[in-house]
């Protein structure tokens, strides 16, 4: 079980560092060099992308958050369907 847990942290890990080491990059030679807005959103959007896969990636992993947030949905559902 430790394995398995050391292995997804290591995976949520990459994901964070990937995600977010283009953009830091790209801002620390942006004094040096003439970088292009467009390419500034594309790198926000990544980080942004890198952050949701995080947060799924811990839904998918923690079941008992699931079986609660499903429970939650399936109660309010009833009362979303008779308004």
């Amino acid at each position: 079980r430790d394995v398995r847990l050391l292995r997804h942290m290591i995976i949520m890990f990459s994901i964070f560092i990937g995600g977010w080491t283009p953009l830091y990059l790209l801002l620390a030679i942006e004094n040096a060099f003439y970088i292009h807005p467009i390419l500034l959103s594309c790198f926000t959007i990544w980080c942004e992308l890198a952050l949701l896969c995080d947060i799924i990636d811990l839904y998918l992993y923690n079941h008992e958050l699931r079986k609660y947030l499903q429970t939650i949905f399936s109660r309010c559902m009833p009362k979303i369907n008779q308004t």
